[in-house]
């Protein structure tokens, strides 16, 4: 399984695109990209969304739960199918597959637990943040 690192290459190599352009169009320091590329670092899910943005791939393949490229929006979409409850669920069925694993790691049902909390905290400190 490919790592976040590779895939971020393998998605700006795509796009025929060097670190430097990427970092340009991203905000991200040359030496901190190299890191993410290298698997030194990882980078924060706000940074990795950027990136997927950027690279025009969706947030799913860099993480590795997909070997989809296909960018999250579509045109095509209604409204309704980008409702954040939609996508958690979506979201959901995604960590659910058989055979998921993080890092070559297997992915244990606690894991997507965790995850799947984290993200309903941050919608829920997002909501809170509205009103």
């Amino acid at each position: 399984m490919e790592s976040i690192g590779q895939r971020i290459t393998k998605a700006r190599e795509r796009l025929d695109m060097n670190q430097k352009e990427l970092c340009q169009k991203t905000g991200i320091k040359e030496s901190t990209l190299s890191r993410y590329e290298n698997d030194i670092r990882e980078p924060k899910a706000s940074t990795l969304l950027t990136i997927a943005e950027t690279l025009n791939v969706s947030f799913d393949y860099l993480m590795g739960v997909s070997d989809d490229f296909e960018s999250f929006h579509h045109e095509d979409d209604t409204d309704e199918e980008l409702e954040l409850e939609k996508i958690l669920e979506n979201t959901e069925k995604k960590l659910s597959r058989e055979g998921l694993s993080f890092y070559g790691k297997p992915v244990t049902k606690e894991d997507i637990d965790k995850l799947l909390t984290a993200i309903k905290v941050g919608i829920s400190v997002m909501d809170s943040n509205k009103k």
